[in-house]
This record gives structure tokens, sequence and C-alpha cells, in this order.
């Protein structure tokens, strides 16, 4: 009978992924109200957690049906891991009141490697408020 060990696989304690990113703050968090055509901007502090600068091309894509009038896409700079950078994408509500309005982004480079999570900017749209 011939035994054949099997190679072990090499874990490495707190191995990171190549490319990824967290949110480190934003300007508005979770839902918020904008009033009907109302032009505005989202702001996410983008930290780089992985292992590798991003990848030459780095951009947040917007994923899907476009419900607030924004930018498809947002180039990013190159910046190594442990590094934070500012990312703006403006936007203008819809002219008709909605709840829970939202636009899906994700991190892609070359023609559709994507790495990390999906980030959105969630609002409601409420109608204008009048002084009386």
């Amino acid at each position: 009978m011939i035994i054949i060990k099997k190679p072990e696989l090499e874990v490495k304690e707190n191995s990171l992924p190549d490319f990824d990113f967290s949110v480190v703050a934003t300007n508005f968090n979770s839902t918020y109200d904008v009033t009907c055509g109302v032009k505005f901007s989202k702001i996410w502090r983008l930290k780089n957690t992985g292992r590798l600068q991003w990848p030459h091309g780095t951009r947040l894509v917007r994923m899907g049906i476009e419900s607030l009038n924004g930018a498809s896409s947002s180039a990013l700079c190159l910046i190594q891991p442990g590094q934070e950078q500012n990312l703006r994408i403006d936007f203008e509500a819809p002219e008709v009141p909605q709840q829970q309005t939202v636009n899906t982004y994700r991190m892609i480079y070359g023609e559709d490697c994507s790495f990390g999570n999906a980030i959105c900017c969630i609002v409601n749209v409420v109608s204008t408020v009048y002084d009386s």
C-alpha cells in the first residue's frame, strides 16, 4: 500500500486580502433626508485595508439602477496600505418624494474585478417645507 501525504496548506495568521478597503467616516450616516431637486454631496473617507497599493485604474462604479442623479464612476488615488483618502460624489435628488432612494457603488479595477464591500448613498427625498 502506498500512502501519499497531502501537503498542508499554510494559513498565515492575520492574513489580509491583496486589495480591500473600509469606510472610516462619512459626512452623513444611515438614511438622510433631502428636499426634492436639491443638489448634495456624499463624502466617504476610505482606508486601504489590504496588503497592497490599490491597482492603477481603481475606481468606484455605480451598480444597478441610478435613483439619484450622480456620477456613474469616480477615479481614486493609488494609496498604500493603511492610507486614507476622501471620495466625494455629487448628487441631485429626484423631483418627486421617495423613501429609501439608493445608489450603490463597488470598487472596481481592470476590466471588471471588484473588491471590498459595496457602499451606498441612501436618502429619503421629502417635499419642500414652506414657512406659513
